[in-house]
């Protein structure tokens, strides 16, 4: 009798055992469809929906093999590791929880917006890794437009990772190969070479870009951009950012390039230096006051047609240049603001501003629902002042010189016209204003509006019922026109 108890006993000890799909073991936490213990071989063997979480590990996957003793583990289909820097994903993996480390094949690792693949992964350390036959890109939520592809990657999370044999892939078509490359495994900013880019105009065919991120401080970065395309030339980008405060920051752009294959105005192709800079800024001041400033100036009309996705503004009537002012109070405004425009409606690229017209200042106050003393009255304001000036005539000449002269000749042939009338319009020269405003053809372009209105209102309630607003209003408005040959700030 007792040797069949022992016999059962040994039984029991050395065959495998179910337990509850939700159990710990050995400081790991268990949730499993079906999970069975041999104390025998110290193993476990999870199937179904299997989740391990141990210390900082989760591990997810549809069936796993465990070791107690030594804490390893092979595990198979959808597999996912994840840990406080990267996530792993693979068909198969062998992997010690201990030690964090093992090989994942056909798997993929991923940090932040970086990601590689290989055919075999190996995890020597917490965060390094060995890629083989393997693939590096940085655009994990969308699908690759470009890619790297080489025999090994070395990889170190946190860090950089060298490829060997680097390919460079756009849409998975190779463009050049390379000995080796070191790409940055950081979500930290930091200095460095940034992941080529490509680009294509018209006339300047497929560019090829190369960028260097320069981490100034924590409060500021400077990249530079080298661009060539292989018909307009080089062309050298660089973009300044900067923070001042956690609500005051700018940010400058400006690229130049020696243009040669510029299109003027009658369609031929010549050379020609352009550029653009763009400027950003918005300051706080003490005392609630808010500084702005906003610059948007390029060499010719052409460079927001050829360059889009350098500088906006494209498409619009002008380039807005703009300074200001503001403060803002609980219920009161004011503003000093001035604008120049760069006048995008011409046809001729190279034609200087000199029509365009600015706002040189505009000052707006304004007060609402101020309370009169102890009554119920109540009042607002508004004032508004503008002086709008260009650096040209303050008036447009409307009609050429053949113009003029078909209106003369009508004139003249007219006997119920003046003729006086009719000789005053002898001397008129093509687009150039001859000196003298004429009221009845020529527009006036430049003067000054001011603008005032002020309403007093006494609110009325009658319990919660009715509510009757009675309000007094008055505007005044205010122009000063100028016919001078000649004004301007600007």
């Amino acid at each position: 009798m007792k040797l069949i108890f022992l016999l059962i006993l040994w039984g029991a000890l050395t065959s495998p055992l179910a337990l509850s799909a939700q159990t710990r073991i050995d400081g790991i936490n268990i949730d499993a469809q079906n999970v069975e213990r041999n104390f025998n071989t110290k193993s476990l063997s999870l199937t179904g929906k299997v989740k391990l979480q141990y210390r900082d590990q989760v591990i997810e996957c549809d069936e796993a093999q465990i070791n107690l003793k030594t804490k390893t583990l092979e595990a198979s289909g959808n597999i996912m590791i994840s840990t406080d820097s990267s996530k792993i994903s693979g068909e198969r993996v062998e992997y010690n929880l201990e030690t964090k480390k093992g090989k994942v094949f056909n798997g993929t690792v991923t940090s932040g917006q970086v990601q590689f693949l290989g055919d075999e992964i190996e995890k020597v350390g917490e965060n390094d890794y060995i890629a083989k036959n393997a693939k590096y890109t940085a655009c994990t939520n969308c699908p690759p437009s470009w890619s790297f592809t080489g025999t090994k990657i070395e990889a170190k999370i946190g860090g950089y990772a060298y490829i060997k044999l680097p390919v460079l892939r756009v849409i998975d078509f190779p463009i050049f190969i390379l000995p080796g490359i070191w790409v940055p495994l950081k979500s930290d900013r930091q200095s460095g070479v940034l992941v080529p880019k490509f680009g294509y105009t018209k006339n300047g065919g497929l560019a090829l870009s190369l960028s260097y991120f320069w981490a100034i401080s924590r409060s500021q970065d400077l990249t530079f951009t080298a661009k060539n395309y292989p018909l307009r030339g080089f062309k050298s980008l660089m973009e300044y950012r900067y923070v001042l405060s956690e609500n005051s920051s700018g940010e400058i752009n400006s690229a130049f390039i020696k243009d040669r294959a510029f299109e003027n105005l009658n369609d031929q192709i010549q050379s020609l230096d352009r550029w653009f800079v763009t400027y950003n800024h918005h300051y706080e001041l003490p005392n609630q006051f808010i500084q702005r400033f906003n610059l948007a100036t390029i060499s010719d009309l052409r460079y927001l047609r050829d360059y889009p996705e350098e500088i906006e503004g494209h498409g619009n009537p002008a380039l807005e240049n703009k300074a200001s002012i503001t403060k803002n109070w609980e219920k009161a405004h004011f503003s000093v603001e001035s604008d120049y425009y760069i006048n995008l409606l011409k046809e001729d690229p190279l034609i200087k501003n000199t029509d365009a017209v600015h706002r040189f200042p505009e000052i707006h106050y304004s007060l609402i629902n101020r309370k009169i003393n102890d009554s119920n009255f109540f009042y607002n304001m508004d004032f508004k002042y503008v002086n709008f000036t260009r650096n040209s005539y303050s008036y447009d000449d409307v009609k050429t010189q053949a113009e003029y002269q078909n209106d003369i000749n009508n004139c003249l042939s007219n006997p119920d016209n003046d003729s006086a009338y009719c000789q005053n319009h002898v001397g008129r020269i093509k687009d150039t204003p001859d000196g003298s405003f004429d009221p009845n053809l020529d527009i006036i372009r430049t003067g000054q509006r001011l603008i005032f209105d002020s309403t007093l209102y006494y609110p009325l309630h009658y319990k919660n019922i009715l509510d009757i607003l009675p309000s007094l209003t008055y505007q005044e408005a205010r122009y000063i026109f100028s016919t001078k040959p000649a004004s301007g700030a600007f």
